[in-house]
């Protein structure tokens, strides 16, 4: 198991400092916006430009 990993990746002083909630649910926010604008980008660039 990674460092980190039984809290979601976030450092120990920030969960307990209430904070982790807030830094997994930007993360999940922040993929879930990366993620179509990487398709789209990969689908209208031509590879020579990528």
């Amino acid at each position: 198991m990674r460092l980190h990993a039984g809290i979601g990746y976030v450092t120990p002083d920030n969960e307990h400092h209430g904070r982790g909630d807030g830094i997994r649910a930007a993360r999940r926010d922040s993929l879930a916006h990366a993620r179509p604008a990487r398709i789209t980008y990969r689908r209208t660039t031509p590879e020579d430009k990528r």
